[in-house]
């Protein structure tokens, strides 16, 4: 279940260096595309450990569930790209909690008190994160960072719902490699369609970085859930990243020239992640 840990620490640096290619002239339906082929082609390594017989009559199920996650991660590059990655990343720990409430209304389950109790720290969270006053976040920039992160938020909460709904009767691990694998092929046919210019050179190497790092923090995640066979404490540790982003941005944002990223809002993004860190904790460990 520690293998969580390493993971968050992964995604923080990974949307960082993510930021870093943005920044640089690349464009956001390139990193889309590079990062969803990359982690398409790792994920398909799990075929080689399926052993059960697949549900093929199901296959929109995973089609479906990878369309979503494919908006999830268009909407988190529109985020990175339009702000800050001390604003956006932290508020993608919502996520959990979207996960809880989505299942509930799938499964026609009414949610608990210990539920809305979560839901009311994330909004206390996304407050603090988008500046604490009211005239801040209702900025247009800041407004508009945190509803794309909160949509990509919610497009990844809908794709694991659906995958713990539907994965187990399908076959789990085709399940992921399919929904992964379609992810890709929307993200290669809609820079093809588009036909996005290359990256200027200078985005490259950080593309490469971010990139790489989000593949392996996804897969380290995955192990952490399959090694363990405890979800809800591997996303305790996980949604530490809503921490870690904020930290990894302050620390090393000036040095890598993200200079928007340093000033006198990071306390209240540092409070703003440690209550959405707090509604995690809530709704896991109710």
């Amino acid at each position: 279940m520690l293998l969580a840990l390493p993971a968050a620490v992964g995604y923080a640096f990974s949307a960082l260096f993510i930021k870093l290619a943005l920044q640089r002239g690349a464009s956001g339906r390139w990193v889309n595309s590079a990062v969803n082929l990359l982690t398409a082609l790792v994920f398909q390594l799990i075929l080689c450990f399926e052993h059960s017989t697949l549900s093929w009559v199901d296959l929109w199920q995973p089609v479906l569930a990878g369309t979503i996650f494919w908006l999830g991660q268009t909407f988190l590059f529109r985020a990175l790209s339009g702000g800050d990655v001390g604003v956006a990343a932290p508020v993608l720990g919502v996520k959990t909690v979207f996960v809880v409430f989505l299942i509930s209304l799938l499964t026609l389950s009414a949610p608990v008190g210990s539920e809305w109790l979560a839901a009311g720290a994330c909004a206390v969270g996304i407050f603090l994160i988008g500046g604490g006053q009211i005239q801040i976040f209702l900025r247009r920039r800041n407004g508009g960072v945190i509803l794309a992160a909160l949509t990509s938020a919610f497009c990844f909460a809908f794709s694991d719902a659906l995958l713990q709904i539907w994965s187990r009767a399908f076959g789990a691990g085709a399940f992921v490699a399919l929904m992964f694998g379609w992810s890709g092929l929307i993200s290669i046919g809609g820079l093809l369609i588009e036909r996005a210019p290359l990256p200027p050179r200078a985005a490259w190497r950080p593309l490469a970085i971010g990139g790489g790092l989000m593949v392996a923090q996804s897969f380290t995640f995955c192990l952490a859930i399959v090694l363990s066979g405890d979800a809800a404490g591997s996303n305790i540790l996980y949604a530490l990243r809503a921490v870690f982003s904020v930290l990894v941005v302050t620390l090393m944002g000036r040095s890598l020239g993200l200079f928007e990223a340093v000033h006198l809002g990071a306390a209240h993004r540092l409070a703003g992640a440690g209550f959405i860190f707090l509604a995690v904790v809530i709704i896991l460990c109710p």
